[in-house]
C-alpha cells in the first residue's frame, strides 16, 4: 500500500462521488478519508482476528491529515504492542477527564465550556482570532443557555436558539452558529462534558 498519497489541498476538494453514499479514500498504513453527504472522517482500518474493525480518529474538519497519520501511527503501535485502539483512547479519555476534574477545568454551565472549547480549539486556529466566533455565541447563545449546565442542554434547546437566528432573516448565520455548536458541544462529548444526545 503506497504511503502518505493524500495532501492537504486534496482532503479539501475531494467530493463524493456522484450516487454514493459512501467512499473511503486511501492515504496509506491505514488510514482513510471517509466521504459521506453530511460528513468527512479520518478513520483507522485494521484487521483482527480476521474481521475488519475501524476506528474514528475525528472529523476531516477538526482534524488535519498530519493529526490524523498521527493519530493512525498511534493506533498501529498499540497494534504492535497487542494492545486495541479502541481500549487505549478510552484509557487516554479518562485519564484526560480525571486531570480535568482535578485541575477544576471541567465546566459548570455553557459559558465555561464554551471558553474553555474556545481557548483550545478556536482562539489560536483564526486569523481574527476567533472574533466572529465569539459574537455570535455571545449575541445568540450566552442570553438563553450560558448559565445552563452543559449535560442539561437538549437539541430542542439548540433548535429553540437557531429557530430565533433564522427568524431574523439572518440564513447564513443561523447555519455558521449551527457549525459553532456542533464542534463545541462535540468538544464536550469527546471530553466527557456533556453526553452525546
Amino acid at each position: 500500500m503506497p504511503e502518505k498519497i493524500l495532501t492537504d489541498l486534496a482532503v479539501r476538494r475531494l467530493r463524493l462521488s456522484e450516487g454514493r453514499r459512501e467512499q473511503m479514500i486511501g492515504d496509506g498504513a491505514n488510514l482513510f478519508l471517509r466521504l459521506r453527504p453530511q460528513s468527512r472522517d479520518w478513520l483507522f482500518v485494521w484487521k483482527a482476528d480476521g474481521k475488519k474493525l475501524k476506528l474514528m480518529l475525528g472529523s476531516a474538519t477538526d482534524l488535519s491529515l498530519a493529526d490524523a497519520r498521527e493519530r493512525a501511527r498511534e493506533a498501529r503501535t498499540h497494534i504492535a504492542d497487542g494492545r486495541h485502539p479502541r481500549v487505549e483512547r478510552e484509557k487516554r479519555r479518562v485519564e484526560q477527564f480525571a486531570a480535568d476534574q482535578a485541575n477544576g477545568a471541567l465546566p459548570h454551565t455553557v459559558n465555561d465550556l464554551f471558553e474553555i472549547w474556545f481557548a483550545k480549539e478556536i482562539e489560536s486556529r483564526y486569523a481574527d482570532s476567533g472574533d466572529e466566533v465569539r459574537r455570535r455565541y455571545e449575541k445568540d447563545v450566552a442570553p438563553f443557555l450560558g448559565k445552563r449546565s452543559p449535560s442539561m442542554v437538549a437539541e430542542s434547546d439548540i433548535v429553540s436558539v437557531l429557530d430565533a437566528v433564522a427568524g431574523r432573516g439572518a440564513k447564513r448565520m443561523t447555519g455558521l452558529l449551527l457549525a459553532d455548536l456542533r464542534q463545541m458541544f462535540k468538544f464536550a462529548v469527546r471530553r466527557k462534558i456533556a453526553t452525546g444526545n
